[in-house]
């Protein structure tokens, strides 16, 4: 009699759990369904405006293009509706494959590597921005073969022999939970987006820490797609179809792709949508009340809030805040041509976060992420510039400061629109003085050069001032001259030039800079003291004061730093490869450096320190 009282009663609560597990299942599904975001990097040093770097992936594994989407982000609990994306950024990618080589799958082991070389190559990978690494899977853990390399020589010399393979049991599940858990930390730059390849039958006969869904399951929440590509393993008798679909499953819930091996189109899908994850995004909002301190903060889609990403922004209270001071109503502007260089005008004014005032050691405008002029800080109030690199349609505007504690402030990053037609330039915009305006400061200046020519005619005529001889040129034009054959061996600490230039000032007292070598394949000491009014970088020992000899994409004479007293200039000495600092080719009238720009000349990777 108890039983059938009790009935209704199971029966409610099984219908009540079975509506329970499909809210649960929906509202999972839900939260993966529209994909998810990374953020790699953030930047506040352009308070109020903070930047984020950030890239998205579909439930597809599809990259997002954030270009297109609404944004929303929540600063310390306060929600920011006004969100940007100023540019994109090739950041680059990092790809492991993870290869399961038993004796069974010998011989496609060729065609593996030719899958992988093709990959490797002008067609998909980009080399010196994207990085590969090739692991084994092993009984316990997966072991590396090939550490992270951006070459694609580096990966043809490893495969110029066959892999050997190997034999007794693979723990699939445990090598890849594993090398997921761990492929942050071993991707050579953290912007990197990851992605992992897992090369294999499928199958796994001795895993004891993981079981097979693990490895889909650790990779959603790292949010890092895994691609399969599926090996016939020739020793098995069963089993060829139950891992085949296994791989599947494993890249289907991932957001990877599954591939054959013996089809070549499936593999090259792969290999598309690994190097489609390389472009991320620079994301900007403004802080109404920014205050020091580190800060949470959420970007999420407005659409699907469930797909964000969160990281801390730090703010310094020492933090220079810089206005550039154009209107939003004078953000664009009407030319007729851009062949020649423009001239517009500009104000800007600077603070600090503490209240404190500080002094200004150094402005430069920057224009689509190229250094146009530096600024005397006491004009800063209202300044003009010819602009050589304005582009119909969109352009990046910027004003970087430095101050006497070396500490860096950068203003909002402003798009300036600029159409085609008859000149139209806002009055914000207009260069800082007119012809009529000019007129006074003319001839007052050429009054004051008259007294001065003047008095120096006088001096000379009484014998109180004499010519130089002859006038030091600031960079002399490199010399062309055969270059000597290399050493048979460099020594430990690179090669230097031993015989001393005609002229070299010595260097200022209590100044202190150097080169830290990041990457050459010039063996050569690190770090490298800069302590010559002119340092020149080159390939060439007899045309180069620091010769990188062992880097052929290094011109003979390739660039020289100098030393004006003040402050370190790089320029290019018309290289093949072009110098480059952060990710910005080095101009024709040369570039400034700071303490921690990156320096490229060629694959050569230099940091300029100066503390």
């Amino acid at each position: 009699m108890a039983d059938r009282t009790n009935r209704p009663l199971q029966c409610l609560a099984l219908l009540l759990l079975s509506v329970t597990l499909f809210v649960i299942a929906h509202m999972v599904e839900a939260q993966t369904a529209g994909g998810r975001l990374v953020i790699t990097g953030s930047d506040a040093s352009s308070v109020p405006a903070i930047t984020l770097q950030a890239y998205g992936v579909a439930a597809d594994g599809s990259p997002l293009d954030l270009s297109t989407q609404s944004l929303v982000v929540t600063h310390n609990n306060e929600i920011i509706e006004d969100v940007e994306v100023v540019r994109t950024v090739d950041t680059g990618t990092f790809t492991i494959f993870l290869l399961d080589v038993t004796s069974g799958v010998a011989a496609q082991i060729p065609v593996l590597q030719e899958a992988i070389l093709r990959y490797v190559s002008s067609s998909f990978m980009r080399e010196g921005i994207d990085y590969v690494a090739v692991y084994r899977i092993g009984a316990t853990e997966a072991a590396q073969v090939l550490e992270p390399t951006p070459f694609y020589n580096t990966v043809r010399n490893f495969f110029a022999t066959e892999l050997a393979t190997e034999d007794g049991p693979t723990a699939l599940y445990d090598s890849a939970v594993n090398l997921l858990t761990q492929i942050s930390g071993l991707a050579p730059d953290p912007a990197l987006v990851p992605s992992l390849v897992i090369v294999s039958d499928g199958t796994d006969a001795v895993s004891s820490q993981f079981e097979a869904g693990d490895i889909a399951a650790r990779a959603r929440e790292l949010a890092i797609p895994v691609h399969t590509i599926w090996l016939q393993n020739a020793d098995l008798t069963v089993g060829q179809e139950v891992g085949r679909n296994y791989l599947a499953e494993v890249a289907a819930d991932s957001g990877g792709v599954a591939a054959r091996l013996d089809q070549p189109e499936s593999t090259d899908a792969i290999f598309s949508r690994l190097v489609a994850l390389g472009r991320q995004y620079v994301v900007q909002y403004s802080v109404p009340s920014p205050q020091p301190g580190t800060h949470t903060v959420i970007l999420s889609l407005e659409d699907t809030p469930s797909v964000q990403a969160e990281t801390t922004v730090t703010v310094e209270a020492a933090t220079p805040v810089v206005n550039l001071n154009i209107p939003p109503e004078s953000r664009s502007l009407t030319l007729p041509e851009l062949e020649e260089p423009v001239s517009l005008g500009f104000s800007a004014d600077v603070s600090w976060l503490d209240g404190v005032e500080r002094t200004l050691q150094q402005a430069q405008l920057q224009v689509n992420g190229q250094p146009i002029a530096d600024i005397p800080p006491a004009d800063l109030g209202r300044f003009t510039v010819e602009i050589p690199n304005l582009a119909f349609g969109s352009n990046r505007i910027q004003l970087v400061v430095l101050d006497d504690q070396n500490l860096r402030g950068a203003s909002p990053v402003i798009n300036l629109e600029v159409a085609q037609g008859d000149a139209a330039i806002p009055e914000e915009l207009q260069p800082r003085s007119t012809l009529a305006g000019m007129l006074p400061l003319c001839l007052g200046g050429l009054l004051l050069l008259a007294l001065v020519g003047l008095a120096a005619f006088y001096a000379y005529r009484r014998g109180q001032l004499r010519l130089p001889a002859r006038l030091h040129r600031r960079r002399a034009a490199p010399v062309q001259v055969d270059e000597a054959p290399a050493p048979a061996a460099a020594p430990a600490g690179g090669y230097y030039r031993e015989e001393a230039p005609a002229y070299r000032p010595a260097a200022a007292p209590g100044r202190v800079a150097y080169l830290e070598v990041i990457a050459s394949e010039t063996p050569i000491a690190s770090p490298i003291a800069i302590n010559q009014e002119e340092t020149r970088l080159g390939r060439s020992p007899n045309l180069s004061d620091i010769a990188l000899t062992q880097d052929l994409t290094v011109s003979r004479l390739h660039a020289t730093i100098t030393w004006d007293g003040q402050i370190y200039r790089l320029y290019d000495e018309e290289s093949t490869s072009g110098t480059w600092v952060n990710d910005q080719r080095v101009p024709d009238y040369g570039t400034q450096l700071v303490d921690g720009d990156e320096i490229f000349l060629g694959k050569v990777h230099l940091r300029f320190r100066h503390p």
